[in-house]
């Protein structure tokens, strides 16, 4: 089926979305135009012993997923990664890119004594390994991770999965549609993960599912500085996006409820631009 771009973009307006969604898709077409991280690294307990890799400098040579997601949303500019360029070695991993660096599991939870400080979002690296194995990362499908905003999709581009990013008001109307939409009480989840694998990772698996659920996401406090104080990410696998672009004109989005919240998102796009 070919996206409806302009269906996708009067659903951002109508929603009072401050930038357009996000589309993610894999190809073998390498974007053209785009940016993209220098360079990734798997790092292992050797490179941090003999100062190849730094964990206290790695956000500047292997930046986040997000950083770059926030220049695509802002600027309008493509954003991609490969097995050579995907910065950050977590977001290598959860994009499907690189293998699992086996100094991950003590980053994210007691660290390394003598090498570098955990982040203490779980208790232990043996429960971080739990996690990712129940995870299931597959090696991406394509050669390139694309992050593109939908204004900017080309002819032919299809996307796996629509992100949005936005305070509570825009995100709660959306919520409510994806509800609608799916005709379940239980259509959006918010799992522990990294930012980039609420993005990407776990709205693909969601895509395979009978019944495709949303992911609210960007609780990673690594990533938070990357997003504005008071934005969270929404992932839709397509399957769902299609269905909710189905509804619009069907659910509340004409209610005297709704117009009350989308006049104060107003406001606050007005006020913002003061």
């Amino acid at each position: 089926m070919n996206f409806d771009i302009a269906k996708a973009k009067e659903l951002d307006d109508r929603l009072g979305f401050a930038d357009h969604a996000l589309a993610v898709f894999y190809t073998d077409d390498k974007p053209a135009d785009a940016i993209h991280p220098q360079s990734g690294i798997v790092p292992r307990e050797e490179n941090l012993k003999d100062g190849t890799f730094d964990w206290d400098t790695s956000e500047k040579i292997y930046p986040c997923v997000l950083a770059y997601v926030r220049r695509t949303r802002r600027s309008g500019v493509t954003s991609y990664f490969d097995s050579d360029h995907f910065g950050c070695p977590g977001g290598g991993c959860y994009l499907g890119l690189a293998e699992m660096s086996p100094m991950v599991p003590y980053f994210v939870s007691t660290g390394k004594e003598g090498l570098f400080e955990g982040e203490r979002l779980v208790k232990s690296p043996e429960l971080v390994r739990r996690f990712v194995k129940e995870w299931n990362i597959q090696k991406a499908p394509k050669k390139y991770c694309v992050i593109k905003r939908i204004d900017k999709l080309a002819p032919g581009e299809e996307p796996e999965v629509l992100v949005f990013f936005g305070h509570a008001d825009p995100l709660s109307g959306l919520m409510n549609l994806v509800n609608f939409a799916s005709e379940d009480w239980n259509s959006v989840i918010a799992p522990f993960g990294a930012a980039c694998g609420t993005i990407v990772l776990f709205p693909l698996q969601e895509a395979k599912s009978e019944k495709p659920r949303a992911v609210l996401g960007s609780f990673d406090i690594a990533a938070r500085p990357f997003v504005e104080p008071d934005y969270m990410s929404l992932a839709l696998p397509r399957p769902l996006h299609d269905k909710v672009l189905a509804e619009i004109d069907n659910a509340f989005l004409n209610t005297r409820s709704w117009k009350r919240v989308i006049k104060r998102v107003e406001f606050r796009r007005k006020r913002d631009a003061d």
